[in-house]
């Protein structure tokens, strides 16, 4: 973009939002002022083309808009509309839609869908890139969004989801049978749930002064479905204090309550196991354990509360294992997710923390990780071999976003992507923030800005960086043999989506 095209929407913005102008809190009319003779013309000719060149050039100006998110949203939205009319245009349609995941989270899943629509156009239709590459990103990306549905009581959705991802997975010949069918066979079972909430609450609209069938309603949502915040906005004063106090607290992120009350939420959840089915009790006693362990990292002092959370803690952790089948993380060669809920990252600890940084709280909703200053996080599962993926995004750019493999007291190894297309492998030598070495600098030969999908891997004595399916980094190092993976934010703020994790075989390479 020409520097006479970047200071116009500057002086654009001033006025829209700084300025006393005609458009003054009117970003629409601002951009209709500023690109709407443009838009006009690649709207009236039947080519796409030209359509793809505005979008091309309305993502481009988005730099600009950084402190002005109305506007920055309004720019991704309209190349998003542009560049979705034609091949030509659909990377960068696919771009703008990852935009507007950040700029606007209120509306991530609308958002979403759209992109998956685009993917599956690209996948069609686009010949700039290689079609393997884009299938794998496909069907990434349909897991992802299928895993959501079914979290989110769309499980018929989810499942029709599984399917394309299943026959997507054949044509490709990938490595994700096992996920997908682990995935179909959770949404089914959610699919009964579903069908039991729809007689549940037909019920309670029937007689909403019916306590029992309130009482019903609001178990189901705490016991089934984990969504004590519509639990609590059922309750009144006919189904008792002890709800009425529980369920907003329930509602609340785990790391916002208090010991005490975490210890008699986390008593109250085990009871509730009693009379649950094994769907329910799964859900009831991984909220009892995450509050038992929250309990136990604030009860410092080594008394009766203390001793009866962890007997209770082992006593829940044992219940769960049992009931849990087989997972994609038990088979080697898998992807699995490192995050065991959407919303709650347990298994997780801090590594380092900069002082700074304890003043930003890690932040996990809609499973997006979001680091800010600069923080290490390590994951509790120990290996050699180990591959950590994530789609990460600098949203504000200067620092770096950093996968790691192999963290432990010894160190670790990170590689770190600072935007623009910038890489870097290295070692961290020691705990914490240690002594960091650089190992080999890369760059992706394809246009990436702020945003990519990282693949990071430890094979034997071999470290090995893709972005965007691209290896951008191989070099060798066997100082460190095991540990965990991590995420980590340098001086940024970072968002994680899809985070995962893979055991792979030697001689594994990314396909």
């Amino acid at each position: 973009m020409t520097t006479r095209n970047v200071a116009k929407i500057s002086v654009c913005v001033f006025l829209l939002l700084g300025g006393k102008g005609l458009f003054a809190q009117d970003v629409r009319k601002g951009f209709e002022s500023l690109f709407g003779a443009e838009a006009a013309r690649a709207a009236s000719t039947p080519a796409t083309a030209d359509d793809a060149e505005f979008a091309a050039r309305l993502l481009s100006a988005v730099t600009a808009a950084r402190d002005y998110p109305a506007l920055q949203a309004l720019l991704y939205e309209k190349a998003y509309e542009f560049g979705s009319r034609g091949a030509e245009g659909y990377a960068t349609a696919a771009a703008a839609l990852e935009g507007l995941m950040l700029a606007r989270p209120e509306d991530a899943a609308r958002w979403e869908e759209k992109y998956l629509d685009v993917l599956q156009l690209r996948y069609t239709y686009d010949k700039s890139r290689d079609k393997s590459a884009l299938g794998g990103e496909l069907l990434s990306r349909m897991i992802a969004v299928a895993d959501r549905k079914a979290r989110a009581a769309q499980a018929t959705d989810a499942l029709a989801l599984y399917r394309k991802a299943a026959a997507l997975d054949a044509t490709l010949k990938s490595d994700r049978k096992s996920e997908i069918q682990a995935g179909m066979k959770d949404a089914i079972a959610r699919q009964a749930v579903e069908r039991r909430l729809a007689t549940i609450q037909k019920k309670f609209e029937a007689d909403p002064a019916n306590v029992q069938a309130r009482m019903d309603l609001i178990l189901f949502h705490v016991v089934q479905l984990d969504n004590p915040a519509e639990a609590a906005r059922l309750a009144d004063v006919t189904v008792g204090e002890l709800l009425q106090t529980y369920l907003p607290l329930a509602a609340r992120p785990v790391d916002q309550i208090q010991a005490p009350a975490c210890l008699e939420l986390a008593q109250w959840y085990e009871s509730l196991a009693a009379s649950a089915d094994a769907f329910g009790k799964a859900v009831v006693l991984a909220r009892a354990r995450d509050y038992y362990e929250r309990f136990l990292a604030l009860h410092q002092a080594n008394d009766m509360d203390q001793l009866k959370a962890k007997v209770a803690l082992e006593r829940a952790s044992k219940t769960l294992a049992a009931l849990e089948p087989a997972k994609p993380e038990d088979a080697r060669g898998k992807w699995f997710s490192l995050l065991a809920s959407p919303d709650r990252m347990t298994g997780w600890g801090v590594g380092w923390e900069s002082t700074a940084a304890r003043n930003k709280p890690v932040r996990c909703s809609g499973g997006v990780v979001t680091l800010d200053g600069y923080y290490i996080l390590y994951h509790s599962r120990q290996e050699k071999n180990m591959a950590v993926r994530a789609r990460v995004n600098l949203v504000n750019p200067g620092g770096g976003a950093v996968l790691c493999v192999r963290c432990g007291s010894k160190g670790r190894y990170s590689a770190i992507f600072s935007g623009q297309g910038q890489f870097r492998v290295g070692k961290m030598v020691g705990e914490g923030g240690g002594q960091f070495e650089n190992l080999r600098h890369g760059r992706s030969e394809k246009p990436i800005d702020n945003a990519c999908e990282m693949v990071f891997a430890a094979v034997g004595k071999k470290l090995v960086l893709y972005a965007d399916g691209e290896k951008v980094i191989e070099t060798e190092d066997d100082s460190l043999t095991s540990g965990s993976a991590g995420i980590g934010a340098s001086r940024a703020e970072v968002q994680f989506r899809d985070l995962q994790m893979m055991v792979p075989p030697e001689g594994w390479t990314l396909k």
